[in-house]
């Protein structure tokens, strides 16, 4: 998650251009979604009502945004690695 984090803030200017500045744009979102998701299970967990089954439904509904997280982020954390070139971290992140 922090690498995901570092790359949206690094690469949210458009001076790196506008590739990498939509791409961290498009990054921000998926980390609301997975604040969103762990903010559900801990709500759940506080109140005393986090089950297997009610665990089950809110990762069923958000099942794309936290399957992509692992892989996003350590094509991320190759791509800040790099030495900025936009097209150098798009084909690190998309094959």
């Amino acid at each position: 998650m922090a690498v995901v984090q570092r790359f949206s803030e690094t690469r949210s200017a458009f001076e790196a251009g506008a590739v990498a500045h939509a791409l961290a744009a498009a990054m921000r979102d998926l980390l609301a979604d997975w604040h969103l998701f762990v903010t559900q299970l801990e709500h759940q967990m506080r109140i005393g009502k986090l089950t297997l089954q009610v665990s089950w439904m809110i990762y069923a509904a958000s099942t794309p945004i936290v399957a992509s997280i692992p892989t996003g982020s350590t094509r991320c954390g190759s791509a800040s690695s790099t030495a900025g070139v936009t097209s150098g971290a798009l084909s690190n992140i998309w094959p």
